[in-house]
């Protein structure tokens, strides 16, 4: 083998080893970064996970239909006993009027 023989089949091993090199850089670098994208997605997925599994444990302890028109009609009925406590007092009201306008006056109308 001749010394221009042996440099051609040299450079042919150094293009062959480069292109190589490339073939698996590109490979490396792609499975890199969908091994990066799958682990992001899989960091989205688990917090999502963790805020649906809140969110039904919340829903479960939430009142439902039944129990609010239960406290509606205890609001509804403490306001009616409201109502009828003011009426009692401003009866009450016009009584104690009545009788410090008779103090006020010495007994005499």
């Amino acid at each position: 083998m001749s010394g221009e023989s042996l440099q051609l089949w040299l450079s042919i091993l150094v293009l062959i080893m480069t292109v190589a090199n490339l073939v698996y850089t590109w490979f490396n670098i792609r499975h890199k970064a969908t091994k990066e994208n799958i682990n992001d997605l899989t960091d989205v997925t688990n917090s999502l996970v963790r805020r649906v599994s809140i969110l039904e444990d919340r829903s479960r302890t939430a009142p439902t239909h039944d129990d609010l028109g239960k406290l509606y009609e205890k609001v509804n009925s403490f306001g009616g006993k409201l109502e009828n406590l003011s009426g009692t007092l401003e009866a009450i009201k016009g009584q104690l009027a009545l009788i410090n306008e008779h103090l006020i006056n010495g007994g005499n109308r």
